[in-house]
């Protein structure tokens, strides 16, 4: 709509130029108006450069222009352009204009209308109550959004601290990212977009200028807390044309509140909009928050059903070569872009511009007293928010802590005012913008929170990659029982422990934390005793966790009694458990109805686990029925699944008759694709591809992959291999791979390798690395090594370590056995420990075995490995 009107109006002052240069000589002002009758101040107003008058009514517009036409032909006067004096155009572009500024005010009414529709007293009250509050997107600053400060690439400073932002230098994501914002405002939904990236890659800062430029004329909500969030939700707060601004999403998707907004986030997304529901992750936080846990404990069920569904817009950590350029004619008048572009010989601009470099250098390099005390107190925090989610730090946790990172020589050079010291210096704002730990401002009041601090985002990351094999010293953990309250926190860091196998340390962070309540703390010690034979005590813990509200643990009495021979008790516990929407208390009866025989009594859970969102269930109660010979009642539990949103189970049905009954499963897949299924579309093209019918497959690829389905490229892509179209098999592999299904690389990795093309099977398997995806440069390092050439799997796999695969550690230390490397071997068994890959136990324990130390390996696999941060010293 601005566009149109800027570009009306520009041509509206060309056209009051034409006239003043070379009509207004032959007709006047005041006889032009008379013409037409208006006033000649109307006319004059309508042609004066950059006033934006708008002439209300077309007729008088296209008149004066009829006027002006038939005055220029006269005099022989040629306008530039010619559609100056073009009175269907004018008219044509009046009306455009007219029907833009009717939407605008049809939305501005809507949006009060919205607003007064918060009509009883308790909406009204909440409302009021919110600390966080909708505004005009206008009114906000990119400081107040959570944009990064920019370093100011110059020496001249006159002592004042300024927020300094350069030029907006727009790459690929930028261009995906106004589409996907245009779109949601054009609609009528509830949207969610999210932006995916590292720390200081310019995910804010993106958000900001997209939403400025396409977004003009909304409103915008930023609250700083999951609660905050949980109210605004609550408050019917987000009417149309309104921005929900999530900076940092994992802060309110994650902890006690985090399922809970997650939920609200869901049910805010059915409802009408146009609402944009914007927010930032780092890749890791996606992955954990949408990624199946191999304990099959599902901790962020609402939020893996909400982000799950979406592609996020991915902002690499570098600029390409193009950005580089469209940078550079900007960069010679901004000092803040040259000094970055010229101290980042890798790209990575906006880490540079948020000082991160520097950041990490006043960090590493802190060797001698007195900044190495500092360090050792950053690097306390750091372990803290690494393994225990712990935003805001204790005073007394960071010099109770920091003994342990520190040498014999250098604890014994610390003078009384050490710690002062330390502050001081991971206090330091690096070039004026971020300090290592930075204090937190006061969410109700003035000033910053008094005791506490948190890590700096940048060294937070930076502390994930380089310290993830490190287990903290000794003092970490006795500082953490002594000064963290926090139950949630100290059962974090006992999760922390113990899948990197310091289990006594995590049983004493567990006991504490169920002291303080922590009904999850309660729930892990009782399923320990449990595995450990005490039954009893298993009993009372977990019914302690069941008085405190946690419906798991109602589950875990169920599994107890039922081990009990008490399955009246367990039934009746576990339903209690599934009322209260436990997803594993209807998995639990599930299984146990399903093992025996029960159709009766998984039929009536099923219809009570649909509601719930549990469609394991009904895919059990499926597979029960398909198996025992009940396929009418497979097909109604299917066709009910479908009905309530989850159409999968008859692709899974369809799945399962594709060989007995073929016509059958065609007519199943129909249905679920009937019902928005859209991967079974896929399924059924690969059926078709199967007998034969490859124009089929591909009409059913094609439309899949119009639904949104990458497997279906991938499928397709697979389909011109078999059919020896190489180069649309690999073009196809890289659509699907850019719509996010990785397998395509893994795939045309293998076929390349195979085929002895191992640059192109390189380049394939680094693709996928760059986005986070390891599998394609495992198999890769599989392939040589199958090959016998080590080397190249060895340098392969360190690269997969090197992108932050803590996984390939322990791959690695199986490639330097096989090469004979035994002492490199165990010390990245080692590292893999120290990264929480417990599968490590039984590799260090074989090793202990081989050198003939029986008592160490017992010890090993008894106790785990115990927790001075060095695995070696432990044994």
């Amino acid at each position: 709509m601005e566009d149109l009107e800027d570009t009306f109006f520009a041509d509206l002052g060309l056209l009051g130029e034409l006239y003043r240069s070379r009509l207004a000589q032959h007709l006047p002002l005041r006889p032009l108006a008379r013409a037409i009758g208006k006033s000649k101040s109307t006319v004059d107003n309508w042609l004066k450069d950059g006033d934006r008058n708008f002439p209300r009514n077309e007729e008088d517009l296209v008149n004066l222009i009829k006027q002006l036409q038939a005055l220029a032909e006269h005099q022989k006067v040629v306008p530039q352009p010619e559609h100056l004096l073009d009175p269907d155009t004018w008219r044509a572009r009046h009306r455009a204009v007219t029907r833009g500024r009717a939407a605008v005010i049809r939305q501005g009414v809507q949006r009060s209308q919205a607003l007064a529709g918060l009509s009883d007293a308790e909406t009204r009250a909440r409302y009021a109550a919110l600390s966080d509050k909708p505004r005009a997107l206008e009114n906000w600053s990119p400081q107040q959004l959570g944009v990064h400060p920019a370093i100011s690439g110059s020496t001249e400073t006159d002592g004042t601290a300024r927020f300094i932002l350069p030029p907006y230098i727009q790459r690929q994501h930028d261009r995906q990212l106004q589409a996907h914002l245009d779109l949601a405002a054009s609609g009528r939904d509830s949207v969610l977009v999210i932006l995916r990236g590292e720390s200081c890659t310019g995910k804010t800062r993106a958000a900001f200028e997209a939403v400025s430029a396409r977004l003009k004329g909304w409103n915008l909500v930023f609250p700083k807390t999951p609660e905050s969030l949980l109210a605004v939700l609550a408050a019917g707060a987000l009417t149309a044309r309104t921005v929900l601004w999530l900076n940092d999403a994992r802060n309110f998707l994650t902890g006690p509140a985090g399922e809970a907004a997650a939920a609200a986030l869901r049910t805010q997304l059915e409802r009408p909009g146009p609402v944009v529901i914007l927010g930032t992750l780092w890749r890791s936080d996606l992955r954990d928050l949408t990624g199946p846990r191999p304990d099959g404990f599902d901790p962020h069920h609402h939020a893996r059903e909400l982000l799950g569904g979406i592609s996020p817009i991915h902002v690499p950590d570098s600029f390409t070569e193009q950005d580089l350029s469209a940078m550079s004619s900007q960069a010679r008048h901004d000092p803040s872009l040259a000094t970055a572009a010229y101290t980042s010989p890798d790209g990575e601009i906006t880490q540079t511009l948020a000082a991160g470099p520097q950041l990490v250098d006043h960090y590493e390099y802190a060797d001698t007293p007195p900044s190495c005390f500092g360090k050792a107190i950053i690097s306390v925090a750091m372990d803290a928010m690494r393994l225990g989610g712990i935003l805001h730090v204790p005073v007394n946790f960071l010099k109770e802590g920091a003994p342990g990172y520190l040498s014999k020589n250098h604890r014994g050079k610390a003078s009384d005012d050490w710690f002062s010291h330390a502050l001081e210096y991971a206090r330091v704002k690096v070039k004026n913008i971020a300090a290592p730990l930075e204090q937190i401002p006061n969410p109700t009041g003035m000033g910053s929170i008094p005791g506490v601090y948190r890590i700096a985002d940048y060294l937070d990351h930076h502390a994930r990659l380089t310290r993830h094999y490190t287990f903290p010293p000794e003092s970490f953990w006795i500082a953490a029982q002594q000064c963290i309250g926090d139950p949630a926190a100290l059962y974090h860091l006992g999760c922390a422990a113990e899948i990197r196998g310091r289990y006594r340390i995590a049983a004493g962070l567990y006991q504490q934390a169920a002291e303080a309540g922590d009904a999850d703390a309660v729930l892990v010690l009782a399923g320990r005793l449990w595995r450990s034979g005490d039954t009893t005590g298993a009993e009372r813990l977990a019914r302690q966790a069941a008085d405190s509200g946690s419906t798991a643990a109602l589950t875990l009495l169920a599994g107890l009694r039922r081990d009990a021979g008490d399955w009246q008790s367990a039934e009746k516990i576990a339903q209690q458990a599934a009322q209260s929407g436990d997803l594993l208390a209807f998995r639990f009866l599930a299984g146990e109805y399903a093992n025996a025989g029960d159709k009766t009594a998984l039929e009536r859970l099923a219809s009570q686990a649909l509601p719930a969102g549990d469609v394991d269930t009904v895919t059990l109660l499926t597979r029960l029925q398909e198996q025992s010979g009940d396929r009418q009642g497979a097909e109604r539990s299917a066709r009910q699944a479908a009905q309530s949103g989850k159409p999968e189970v008859l692709t899974l049905l369809a799945r399962m008759r594709e060989h007995k009954d073929p016509i059958n499963a065609e007519q199943l897949y129909g249905e679920a694709i009937d019902a928005g299924e859209t991967v079974a579309m896929t399924f059924l093209g690969g059926r078709k591809e199967d007998q034969g019918n490859w124009e089929g497959a591909e009409r059913l690829y094609h439309k899949a992959i119009e639904a949104g389905d990458a497997s279906a490229l991938t499928a397709q892509a697979w389909m011109r291999e078999r059919a020896l179209e190489r180069k649309s098999a690999i073009r196809l592999s890289w659509k699907a791979a850019d719509a996010g299904d990785m397998r395509a690389l893994i795939y045309l990795t293998q076929v390349h390798e195979e085929n002895d093309e191992r640059e192109d099977a390189e380049k394939l398997a680094r693709r996928a690395l760059n986005t986070g995806e390891f599998d394609a440069m495992h198999t890769l390092a599989s392939l040589r090594m199958d090959a016998g050439d080590l080397e190249s799997a060895e340098n392969l796999t360190q690269e997969i370590i090197d992108a932050g695969d803590s996984y390939g550690t322990l791959s690695l230390a199986y490639i330097c056995k096989e090469n004979g490397d035994q002492g490199r071997a165990e010390h990245l068994a080692m590292r893999a420990l120290n990264a929480g890959h417990t599968d490590a136990l039984d590799y260090v324990a074989w090793m202990y075995a081989l050198k003939g130390d029986l008592d160490a390996r017992e010890r090993v696999k008894r106790f785990g490995l115990e927790a001075d941060g060095s695995v070696a010293d432990g044994l």
